[in-house]
């Protein structure tokens, strides 16, 4: 989560805006997907 942050920041302070919003969207959009992934996975394994 820090290094996310710091890179964030560095981003923001260096008005690269665009790479930002794309590190903001697949850190949130690749964390959301694992944990559905980690769900249907363990529900899987819990109804067999």
């Amino acid at each position: 989560m820090s290094a996310f942050a710091l890179d964030s920041s560095n981003l923001l302070e260096n008005n690269q805006y665009v790479p930002l919003i794309v590190n903001i969207t697949a850190i949130v959009g690749l964390s959301i997907a694992a944990l559905i992934g980690g769900k249907s996975l363990m529900s899987a394994i819990i109804n067999n």
